[in-house]
């Protein structure tokens, strides 16, 4: 979301930076909050950047944070990262990786809107 307030008189749009501001850290908290753990990377990846005073992006440089919030299609997982995953999860051996395997080969992984999760919180607070 970007805001364009520059051509607001600048105590206001400075007030209003200072909002938007607030508004883009409690969105970094709550996606932080919603995101899914496994190793914890995602949620130490979600950061807000300045663009200027009045605008800011909030979110990641990870490129599978787009797969966790929307899902993806069939894919063939990388099996060593599979395998210590399903280790790591579930403390099971390469009988269940397998079965895992061929599930996300068929059909691909299910959504986690956190992003989404996260938006609705924090627009719960203003509305």
């Amino acid at each position: 979301m970007e805001i364009d307030v520059s051509e607001i008189d600048n105590p206001l749009g400075k007030k209003i930076g200072n909002i938007i501001e607030k508004i883009a850290i409690e969105m970094v908290n709550e996606m932080k909050l919603e995101a899914p753990v496994d190793t914890g990377r995602l949620r130490q990846s979600i950061q807000i950047q300045a663009v200027d005073e009045t605008s800011f992006y909030v979110g990641t440089n990870l490129n599978y944070a787009k797969h966790i919030q929307f899902g993806a299609p069939p894919h063939r997982p990388h099996w060593t990262s599979l395998l210590k995953w399903t280790r790591r999860k579930l403390g099971e051996d390469e009988a269940r990786a397998s079965q895992i395997f061929l599930k996300i080969a068929a059909e691909g992984t299910d959504a986690n809107p956190f992003v989404d999760r996260a938006m609705d919180n924090v627009r719960r607070k203003y509305l």
